[in-house]
């Protein structure tokens, strides 16, 4: 194995640690995490418009504010539950990639209330 592939490995498994989860940093955790903080209303702005994206593509009615103007006036108030004051951002943003890929039969009617069980951010549906 050449020298420079050998440093190639190494660095590929450096960084699988790097990103691996701390203990207490579980996926779905909200207590005490290490990692940064996702903000509330940025992902109820994310949420929305996966959602609204997601119905379009599925041919369906939103049932969700949908415009812009709309969006940023139903995340304004955003949080997170008392009991679940701070979520990861990693877990957020998997959240809504779990939501895109959501196939369209899954979809509530309304959308917004589409969700993944990851995304029951200590058993509240997250930041809405």
């Amino acid at each position: 194995m050449t020298a420079k592939a050998l440093r190639a490995l190494v660095l590929v498994a450096l960084a699988g640690f790097i990103a691996a989860p701390v203990p207490g940093d579980d996926l779905g955790s909200c207590s005490s995490s290490t990692l940064r903080p996702a903000d509330s209303s940025q992902h109820c702005k994310d949420r929305y418009r996966t959602l609204c994206g997601k119905a379009a593509q599925c041919g369906m009615d939103h049932g969700a504010p949908c415009t812009e103007a709309a969006v940023t006036e139903a995340c304004a108030t955003a949080f997170w539950p008392d009991d679940c004051p701070t979520i990861a951002e990693r877990d957020a943003l998997h959240c809504i990639e779990l939501l895109g890929e959501m196939p369209c039969d899954e979809l509530a009617d309304p959308v917004e209330r589409s969700n993944v069980e990851f995304c029951d951010f200590c058993g509240t549906g997250g930041a809405e």
